[in-house]
């Protein structure tokens, strides 16, 4: 962003540049979010700012138009009214505010400030400064999508949930691992540069079953599935986990790559199959219960209808 500002304020010549980024609560403040000074001025301090709009409920209200996304241009010798007040706080003498537009939204306006000098703006350095505060919109939605970004991944990285990339065609190496690998004990690295790493981990009872759903994903008009498996960790012992995958194809119907997901549900099943123990054995003496006892005794019923032997 400060590349930016800078790019414009040398371009335009001005002396100041502001960015106050709109609250969508009604009533709410703009937020002064960036700022640019032509040294050696000193630079505007944005708490300041918004202290001072607050008790000038006027100068907020000239900034109406913006929401409609039309730019407002003022200076000391024609403004009134709110935009007079406006000028006096920020101690300028020419001021053009241009919306900024993300997503087809009003998301808040930048100011250009001359301090020094009445400014006439003509239309069409208007019509170059919104394209310029295009730029701004277009870094203030960058650093929007890079901190959701990191967010994202600082929540996966918190939780036992491991994100892969298997290639295309029969070998299904990994091209992409999530650092909760090391969940298991292994290195990332490790995966990228060993394209069967993935499958020898696997159990030998489940790996059938899992190379049977990973094949199908391969095929055209193959769907999302799920698969749950053992998976060995690098203490020699083996964990469950739950695999998500899905296969993604481009625009000619072909597969790229298939992406997974995979969460440790070694608990849940512990917890599913003493539950599943519990309701078929007497919890003082371990042995099977009345409810199994019929199930049983209906089986054995059933087995003599049939001729079976006892």
């Amino acid at each position: 962003m400060p590349v930016v500002l800078k790019l414009c304020g040398e371009t335009v010549e001005v002396d100041r540049i502001g960015v106050l980024e709109e609250q969508l609560t009604p009533g709410a403040l703009p937020i002064f979010q960036y700022g640019w000074d032509r040294p050696p001025l000193v630079a505007l301090d944005g708490s300041f700012l918004v202290g001072e709009f607050s008790r000038e409920p006027e100068a907020m209200a000239a900034l109406a138009p913006l929401r409609e996304g039309k730019a407002i241009s003022t200076d000391t010798a024609t403004a009134t009214g709110g935009l007079k007040e406006m000028l006096k706080l920020l101690g300028a003498k020419s001021l053009l505010l241009v919306p900024v537009i993300i997503d087809g939204k009003y998301w808040g306006h930048v100011g250009f400030h001359n301090d020094k000098t009445l400014r006439h703006w003509e239309s069409f350095e208007i019509e170059i400064l919104t394209t310029l505060t295009g730029l701004v919109g277009n870094a203030v939605q960058r650093e929007r999508y890079v901190k959701e970004l990191r967010d994202a991944m600082r929540i996966i990285q918190d939780t036992p949930t491991i994100l892969y990339r298997l290639a295309s065609g029969p070998a299904m190496a990994v091209s992409y691992i999530s650092q909760n690998i090391k969940l298991f004990g292994y290195d990332p690295e490790a995966f990228l540069a060993s394209s069967r790493l993935f499958m020898n981990l696997i159990h030998p009872d489940d790996l059938p079953k899992v190379r049977e759903s990973l094949t199908v994903a391969l095929e055209a008009d193959s769907r999302p599935g799920v698969i749950e498996h053992r998976m060995l960790t690098s203490r020699g012992d083996y964990r469950w986990v739950e695999n998500h995958y899905t296969p993604v194809r481009d625009s000619k119907g072909r597969l790229v790559e298939i992406e997974g997901i995979v969460v440790d549900i070694t608990e849940r099943r512990a917890a599913e199959e003493k539950i599943t123990l519990l309701a078929r054995t007497d919890a003082l003496t371990g042995l099977a219960n009345r409810a199994t006892f019929i199930e049983r005794l209906h089986l054995a019923f059933a087995a003599a209808r049939r001729g079976a032997p006892a």
